[in-house]
């Protein structure tokens, strides 16, 4: 667990009967106001680099830890670590950071059914 932060047992025992729940606050107005700026210019600069060529992955950013202070703070929030370590334990793996948005009558590689990782690991 980060900073000491403790989960409401409450809404960890809602996880178990339900398999989920609505943690309030794990991210502040702030922070979501600067992981959606961080966000929307690593959109456009990914665009921006594509241009003129096809790109299946418009609107979705990769390694997100990458791109930014923000995503890197949200990878460290405590109030989130409260709630996955008990679920999936203190030394889980990200697997991947990744965003995929989808604007208004647009389309990507998100939008059809597929394998995100067709092999055996």
């Amino acid at each position: 667990m980060i900073n000491g932060t403790a989960a409401h047992p409450g809404l960890l025992n809602e996880i178990a009967q339900r398999g989920f729940t609505v943690v309030p606050e794990v991210v502040s107005r702030e922070g979501v106001a600067r992981l959606k700026t961080a966000l929307e210019s690593a959109i456009a600069e990914d665009l921006a680099a594509w241009q003129g060529r096809e790109y299946n992955d418009a609107h979705m950013v990769m390694n997100l830890m990458m791109r930014g202070e923000p995503f890197i703070e949200l990878l460290e929030n405590p109030v989130l670590h409260s709630y996955l370590s008990p679920l999936l334990g203190e030394t889980c793996i990200l697997y991947a950071f990744t965003s995929s948005s989808m604007p208004a009558g647009g389309t990507n590689y998100s939008r059809r059914v597929h394998v995100d990782c067709p092999r055996v690991i």
